[in-house]
């Protein structure tokens, strides 16, 4: 479950983004993002 919609910051329920990737998942509100 996303941390925003209450789920926990256990390790298991976080993903490492790089920083650019990051500024592009929330620049459009996004769920997700495709690999390039």
């Amino acid at each position: 479950m996303p941390k925003h919609l209450g789920g926990s910051v256990n390790l298991e329920n976080l993903q490492l983004l790089h920083p650019n990737c990051h500024k592009q998942l929330h620049s459009k509100n996004a769920t997700s993002i495709q690999p390039q």
